[in-house]
């Protein structure tokens, strides 16, 4: 599987291998809780967010590159974003996406990162840019 933020490759050729994929849907619905009323109310917004986990791991050169590389990936994965997730079976788009966080550590020359994307349905179409 390979993994891109607008550009930048967060999982494929350079990141080795992806574990703990996870896609999370939910409906964005209003709740209202009135004070001493026996029920909640809930409204419908018709809003769907999704929310993709996965974890990956790089290989560098020596420790110092991988190091650098912790420090300085998350510059680049701040604002809005097309996420577009990629294997055999075909493309899907996040269109309007945000990392919402992007872990990182390292062990010796090995890298390793943890994200969190928010976005909301996940497209099979490719929008005009």
């Amino acid at each position: 599987m390979k993994v891109f933020f607008n550009t930048i490759e967060l999982a494929g050729e350079r990141a080795k291998s992806v574990s703990g994929f996870i896609i999370r849907t939910q409906n964005a619905d209003q709740i209202e809780e009135l004070f001493r009323a026996p029920d909640v109310k809930i409204f419908e917004r018709g809003n769907k967010r999704t929310t993709v986990t996965f974890s990956t791991h790089r290989l560098h050169e020596n420790p110092e590159e991988a190091a650098t590389f912790v420090m300085e990936h998350t510059i680049d994965l701040y604002g809005k974003g097309t996420v577009k997730l990629m294997n055999a079976r075909g493309n899907r788009f996040l269109y309007g996406a945000t990392i919402d966080s992007g872990e990182g550590s390292y062990n010796g020359s090995t890298s390793l990162f943890k994200y969190t994307i928010i976005g909301g349905r996940i497209s099979k179409k490719v929008l005009a840019q």
